[in-house]
């Protein structure tokens, strides 16, 4: 796996997290996390 696709994915977790966290995150924000 490519170091920029395993990076990708770490940060796409995390977003997910954050997500998770936060129910008020902005829509535009929650779309540009997926």
């Amino acid at each position: 796996m490519p170091a920029n696709a395993r990076s990708h994915a770490v940060l796409t977790t995390e977003s997910k997290v954050t997500i998770r966290g936060q129910t008020t995150i902005p829509a535009p924000v929650r779309e540009a996390l997926k």
